[in-house]
């Protein structure tokens, strides 16, 4: 049985999480914005900074795109120049001597570029706290569905979409979201997730291959007028990392979980482990918090 993943139409202007429409970010004072157009605009400003700090951005950005033309230029003509016009016997050391310089050039603008990646990147996204460890756990079934970031089909997901310059980085967008899951502690009780949004303790990995049209989509779901090229779009990236959880992956979950009356309670008429087991479950407090237990 599978299930679409709800839309996600909300974004918080502190942490970078997406949520569906009806629901808000669960940390203290966080506010969110649906992207329509006024809540875009704020979503712009918190992540890009005010008017005068996104002209100096983009200043940036187009300054650092000159000098890496630049560099690229002159390594080519030395590189051209010291092939056609010098004898075979000064070559090697008249075309080092001129590339090496070239190189000093394109390692000085590389060095600049880690100067001004500051000026040239968002601000910086709330990092969610770990909450404390809860309990160890197993994930015994739940709704499949697939990942926005690589198509495959899973339990959960999460993503985050990074910038990146000059060794730094920003988190743009963090987004993860299942369609239920039920889980058995290592002591037995059980435990349950509701369909929502979730937050990854550990985990996301850097992904070399992402289906751009399926993410595209999804981002456009979020905000109407996502261009991935645009210089001030709120979710332009570099980078995606992805977190998968599956059936069958031993987890650690984190922060408040309380008991709660089953909907579906054990039938005492049937026999079976569970005809004694009571008629409840233990559920997050608030947004769950989980990542695969390692290895």
């Amino acid at each position: 049985m599978t299930s679409a993943p709800t839309p996600h139409v909300r974004v918080c202007l502190r942490c970078r999480a997406a949520m569906p429409v009806d629901a808000a970010c669960d940390l203290p004072d966080h506010d969110s914005v649906i992207v329509d157009d006024d809540g875009r605009r704020r979503l712009v400003e918190a992540t890009y900074g005010d008017r005068e700090r996104r002209l100096r951005l983009l200043r940036a950005r187009n300054h650092r795109q000159q000098k890496v033309a630049t560099g690229g230029a002159i390594a080519g003509v030395v590189g051209g120049a010291a092939t056609i016009l010098l004898e075979p016997s000064r070559t090697l050391i008249m075309g080092g001597a001129l590339l090496g310089g070239a190189l000093g050039a394109a390692i000085s603008a590389a060095i600049a570029g880690r100067r001004d990646a500051g000026a040239s990147l968002p601000l910086d996204a709330d990092v969610p706290a770990v909450p404390p460890r809860f309990a160890g756990a197993t994930i015994v079934s739940a709704l499949d569905l697939p990942s926005p970031a690589s198509d495959v089909w899973c339990a959960a997901w999460s993503i985050e979409l990074v910038q990146q310059q000059g060794g730094q980085e920003r988190v743009v967008l963090r987004d993860a979201w299942t369609d239920g899951l039920e889980l058995t502690l290592d002591g037995g009780v059980r435990a349950r997730i509701p369909a929502g949004p979730w937050r990854p303790a550990a985990g996301l990995i850097g992904l070399v291959d992402t289906d751009e049209r399926e993410l595209i989509d999804h981002l456009r779901a979020i905000d109407r007028q996502h261009d991935p090229d645009g210089e001030l779009a709120p979710f332009r990236h570099e980078l995606v990392r992805e977190a998968l959880l599956q059936v069958g992956d031993r987890v650690e979950l984190y922060g408040t979980w309380q008991p709660t009356l089953l909907d579906d309670p054990p039938d005492a008429s049937e026999p079976g482990p569970y005809r004694d087991a009571p008629a409840t479950v233990l559920v997050p407090v608030g947004w769950p918090v989980l990542a695969r237990r390692r290895a």
